[in-house]
């Protein structure tokens, strides 16, 4: 299913924040450990609490454990900033 794309999501939303990527590494064996742990540097604390909630559950290394696209944006701290005009196609 497209939970691969959640992810990606997560990391395009990660770097778009921190002007990184969610993983690095020296080497590929070190980058898949990384990944497959779920291992990233935290959102820095500038940025709210919510943000790094959603960054982080987009990130769920267990693919079942990811949000589908219509329950990221009933996330309280998604849907918050939705107009009435954007719920309506929901």
């Amino acid at each position: 299913d497209n939970r691969s794309d959640i992810w990606s999501l997560g990391c395009v939303i990660y770097e778009m924040i921190t002007l990184r990527p969610p993983f690095t590494a020296s080497s590929m064996q070190e980058l898949a450990s990384k990944v497959k742990k779920g291992s990233y540097p935290k959102i820095p604390s500038v940025f709210s609490r919510d943000l790094s909630t959603v960054v982080a559950t987009l990130l769920k290394v267990s693919p079942s454990m990811r949000p589908s696209c219509e329950q990221i944006l009933h996330m309280p701290a998604v849907e918050e900033h939705l107009t009435d005009e954007e719920t309506k196609e929901i």
